[in-house]
């Protein structure tokens, strides 16, 4: 009996991108959000710190406060030009800091008391300053764009928000992409659209039975695309980065049963005794169904295509398709299942 995998592509490879940081790098697609859409939150920077000063000249301590500086200048125009709005809260602070909005204050004033100490001298003892960005829609531009904010002095800490300018203790950031990527970016293929493995005699389909044929799946970036040219140029010794994953979804022929297809007697819904599973060259099982990494969750690794990264952007793998006995019955007859291949960035 003859037992095909058809290996359709879809239609539309690339789904949906969604906003994710993977530090460093802020991708998004091309499709505006709603204004005032929270798009990616930071996990949480922490700072240790501990400020002292002599209680000369009426001092009383004050507070100790957190500046923006004038460094932020091309971090602010940068996301002016992308559309976004980045806020950042400060750890016991209600309010968030707008930073992307030139207007909002200056510094943030800290609620940390002073406290006295042997010597005549006050101090806040040891904190911890704690900080988390957020980035905000406001207005996604309508073409493919990659930009580069260098690394930068973007806060100082001070023991008190009178001390002069070039006093204190600058808190700096690394250096960060945001790119807008059109979903036709990448165009995906498969080496084979149909995997036969031929007839299976029911005196050979025992425990032991296995049969595995392979083929592969191949992403490059689609040279047809809108603004193909903005996204693949080196800016400040940085390339695009995309992370690439791709997704195995049964349409029909079986039922899943964990990380294998139980395949069907042709046009029935009876089980024939025979299984599918796809696996990397790596031994690792796929995981069926359209892989979503919008909550954060790891991605298993036969799913992970590869990446774009550094100036090149190509990504392939080759994927191994088993076929072996579940150890029930098996019923004679044909058998086919088909299974939609999509690629897409996350």
């Amino acid at each position: 009996m003859l037992t095909p995998l058809m290996l359709r592509r879809a239609r539309h490879p690339v789904a949906l991108l969604r906003y994710r940081c993977h530090h460093p790098s802020v991708s998004g697609r091309m499709s505006p959000p709603p204004q005032g859409k929270l798009l990616y939150t930071s996990p949480k920077y922490t700072v240790s710190y501990k400020c002292t000063a002599d209680k000369l000249d009426g001092f009383t301590g004050n507070h100790p406060a957190l500046f923006r500086l004038a460094n932020l200048g091309p971090l602010t125009t940068t996301l002016q030009k992308a559309g976004l709005e980045l806020r950042v809260t400060v750890g016991g602070v209600d309010k968030e800091w707008v930073l992307s909005d030139t207007s909002s204050p200056q510094y943030i004033v800290l609620p940390v008391e002073y406290e006295p100490e042997s010597g005549g001298k006050l101090t806040t003892g040891r904190q911890t300053l704690t900080l988390q960005a957020k980035l905000y829609a406001k207005q996604i531009p309508g073409q493919a764009a990659f930009y580069i904010i260098p690394s930068l002095s973007a806060f100082n800490l001070k023991p008190t928000e009178h001390l002069s300018a070039n006093q204190g203790v600058q808190i700096n950031t690394p250096a960060v992409r945001i790119q807008y990527v059109p979903t036709c970016f990448v165009k995906s293929s498969l080496s084979t659209g149909q995997i036969d493995f031929g007839p299976v005699m029911t005196t050979d389909a025992n425990n032991s039975f296995s049969r595995t044929q392979t083929f592969s799946v191949t992403a490059d970036a689609n040279r047809g695309c809108s603004g193909f040219g903005a996204l693949i140029e080196k800016h400040d010794s940085f390339y695009l980065e995309l992370p690439l994953k791709v997704s195995f979804m049964l349409n029909s022929g079986g039922h899943l049963s964990g990380n294998n297809i139980r395949l069907y007697k042709e046009k029935t819904t009876t089980e024939n005794g025979l299984q599918l599973k796809i696996t990397d060259d790596r031994g690792n099982a796929v995981t069926f169904g359209d892989i979503n990494t919008s909550d954060g969750a790891s991605l298993p690794d036969a799913n992970q295509l590869g990446k774009f990264s550094g100036g090149t952007f190509h990504a392939n793998k080759t994927y191994n398709v088993v076929l072996s006995a579940t150890g029930e019955p098996l019923v004679t007859g044909r058998y086919n299942a088909q299974v939609t291949v999509k690629v897409d960035y996350y």
